[in-house]
């Protein structure tokens, strides 16, 4: 069992030649039953071999019964001239016209080709009348033309021999005859029921074969077709189902060896997209907070995480702006450090000026006041 089914699996045929050589076994199948018909009926038909045998025996049978075969005739009709000599030329025609239609129909069977009983048995007819006519040409007819009424009886006896032979001879060729007719008739019966039997069982053959072709397409196309179609649409609704027909090495079993490699290549490519949105989402995180801080003024933390792919650049130039505008935040803050230490000493300046200033508007003042205090020297 095991080495036909190895037998079996080497030789599957795929669906491709499959579809072609049923479909050309069954016409070979027509056309076999075709020609065996053709045959059956050309056979068993009117004009066919059996009927022709039939045409044949019975074209015989009226040859010989009664002339030209049959020489019942002449024989009637020499009689007829040794008894009226008034009708003896006339006679002597009719029986040279009779010899020469005897000797056209004689040729005529010698190239028929015959059952070798029936072949047999006209031999014998022949050859009694052949010495028939050898009476009438060399006995019969010069004793009439003669008048020797002495040799009549000579003569008619030796007619009458030859006719009493073909007589014998025609009587066992017609029954040859009749025979072979009827084995001819029965023959073509059984070749009739044989072909009748034999169409019938093609007919039944061909009827099977298209069954079993129908049977084999379905159980090897169809219902493979619809389990794969089946199993399409669950997944194309989100179930998960497994991919049938891996196992089998035809056309159908490279279209679902193809639809497996295009199930798992869209769950790969799932994969990717959920975790690429993850990354993106991540990323988004990651640039909020950084903003978020930068728009409360803490330039000090860096992006640490590092983006994938294309977004790697964008991770890098972002630290990069954020050092750079920390830089210039700390030169500001040093520049307005320095800023507020050279107005604090302007201020200091300032009010000492102003301390000066006072302290010698306060002497100037009470140096005034003297002065005016001072009596006029005039």
């Amino acid at each position: 069992y095991d080495g036909w089914v190895v037998f079996y699996r080497e030789l599957a045929l795929s669906i491709e030649r499959l579809v072609r050589f049923a479909p050309a076994a069954l016409l070979g199948l027509v056309v076999v039953s075709a020609i065996v018909f053709a045959t059956a009926i050309n056979t068993i038909r009117i004009g066919g071999a059996h009927e022709l045998d039939i045409e044949l025996s019975a074209e015989l049978e009226a040859d010989i019964l009664p002339p030209p075969l049959f020489i019942v005739e002449p024989y009637a009709v020499a009689m007829e001239g040794f008894l009226h000599e008034e009708k003896r030329p006339a006679t002597i025609k009719r029986l040279k016209d009779m010899h020469r239609i005897y000797d056209e129909r004689h040729d005529y069977w010698r190239t028929r080709e015959l059952d070798p009983e029936i072949d047999a048995g006209l031999a014998d007819v022949e050859r009694n009348a052949d010495t028939f006519w050898k009476v009438v040409d060399q006995k019969a007819v010069p004793i009439m033309q003669r008048g020797d009424r002495a040799r009549y009886d000579e003569a008619l006896e030796a007619l009458a021999a030859a006719y009493n032979g073909q007589r014998s001879a025609i009587a066992r060729l017609v029954t040859a005859t009749r025979r072979f007719k009827n084995e001819v008739r029965n023959d073509a019966d059984s070749a009739l029921r044989m072909w009748g039997v034999v169409l019938v069982l093609l007919g039944i053959a061909l009827l099977g074969s298209v069954i079993a072709y129908g049977g084999l397409l379905r159980r090897r196309v169809v219902s493979p077709l619809g389990e794969l179609t089946a199993t399409a649409n669950r997944l194309s609704a989100g179930e998960e189902a497994a991919i049938p027909l891996l196992d089998r090495t035809d056309e159908l079993g490279g279209l679902a060896g193809a639809f497996h490699h295009f199930v798992q290549a869209s769950a790969e490519r799932r994969e990717a997209d959920r975790k690429d949105a993850a990354e993106k989402s991540a990323m988004v995180d990651t640039l909020a907070t950084t903003l978020n801080r930068m728009s409360e003024g803490d330039l000090r933390k860096i992006v640490e995480t590092e983006f994938q792919g294309e977004y790697r650049a964008l991770g890098v130039n972002l630290n990069e702006a954020m050092s750079s505008l920390r830089e210039m935040v700390q030169h500001v803050v040093t520049s307005a450090g320095s800023i507020k230490l050279a107005a604090g000493e302007i201020a200091d300046a300032s009010a000492d000026l102003s301390s000066r200033t006072d302290r010698k508007s306060t002497r100037l003042n009470s140096s005034h006041t003297d002065i005016s205090r001072m009596p006029s020297s005039a």
